[in-house]
């Protein structure tokens, strides 16, 4: 190796690739004649390079994967929520608000085949219980509603009306009234088969039993969670948190109407809510799983 050897190794990339002068390749090519160092330097670089090996795309992918996963959760979460907000507003606008009888009923109107009853504009829904077999003839009982629902969107049927039959003596029925405010009911058409006392219509209390069934199970289900959690412990965290959903819809849909006289009503918006809570529940408890997994990780 003698003086010119790094001034040709600067001046080899580019004669390896026909870069240079004529002059400056006779200047090259006569060092190269006499320099075997230079000549094995111009055949490494003229040799091919060999290619990168490709990068193992499974981490990334297993990433996007993670993520999609996450996003998808959020989304669900989110929707959950929103159909949560959606059910508790709908339960509020369509609680039952009872009206008293001179305020729901216009008239009762009797035909040769039956006691046509006209309620007024107010009424958004009624419930005729019956009939009613007694000794002296038969009875129904009837109230009636309005919604903030229908006050706000005026969607009540203007003056709509029943029809009740004639009994088998050809006899008028008789149709007792109720506010189901406590109060008695009162006589609206007909012959007064009570003349004493006309009966209060009670709050249903059967989905206070069933919210005790449920305590039960929550009960039965947490005594064995303790032994148990070790093996398929989000099993056992999925079945518990049924009945948590279930008894906080309860909560919830009970203190907006805590004398119910609609049971079924309700208990149809305990269930909405109960599933969409237990969905939220289990969502959410797999989000915060994962965020502390990912700062494990990143922790390592």
């Amino acid at each position: 190796m003698n003086e010119q050897c790094p001034l040709i190794r600067d001046l080899l990339a580019l004669y390896a690739e026909d870069m240079t002068s004529p002059e400056t390749n006779q200047f090259i090519e006569a060092h190269l004649a006499g320099c075997e160092a230079c000549q094995q330097a111009l055949a490494a670089l003229r040799a091919p390079q060999p290619l990168p090996e490709p990068m193992d795309a499974a981490p990334l992918k297993k990433l996007r994967g993670r993520l999609t996963r996450y996003r998808n959760q959020v989304i669900a979460v989110t929707a959950l929520i929103v159909a949560v907000v959606f059910i508790l507003v709908g339960a509020v606008l369509t609680t039952p608000e009872y009206l008293p009888a001179e305020e729901a009923v216009i008239s009762c109107v009797s035909t040769e085949s039956e006691m046509k009853i006209i309620f007024s504009d107010k009424v958004a829904g009624y419930q005729l219980d019956g009939p009613y077999e007694q000794d002296e003839g038969v009875e129904y009982h009837l109230s009636a509603w309005t919604t903030l629902w229908s006050q706000l969107m005026q969607t009540a049927v203007r003056n709509p009306r029943i029809s009740i039959p004639r009994g088998e003596n050809d006899s008028y029925p008789t149709v007792y009234y109720s506010a189901n405010d406590g109060s008695e009911m009162s006589l609206l058409t007909g012959l007064d088969l009570h003349p004493y006392m006309h009966g209060i219509v009670l709050p249903r209390l059967v989905l206070n039993y069933y919210a005790l069934i449920v305590l039960f199970l929550l009960l039965v289900i947490a005594a064995l969670y303790v032994p148990l959690r070790r093996h398929h412990r989000k099993l056992w965290e999925r079945l518990l948190l049924a009945p948590v959903s279930y008894l906080i819809a309860h909560v919830v849909i009970r203190s907006l109407s805590p004398e119910t006289y609609a049971a079924a009503r309700d208990f149809c918006l305990i269930l909405l809510l109960a599933m969409a809570l237990y969905g939220a529940l289990i969502l959410g408890l797999g989000l915060i799983r994962r965020r502390k997994a990912n700062f494990s990780e990143l922790e390592e």
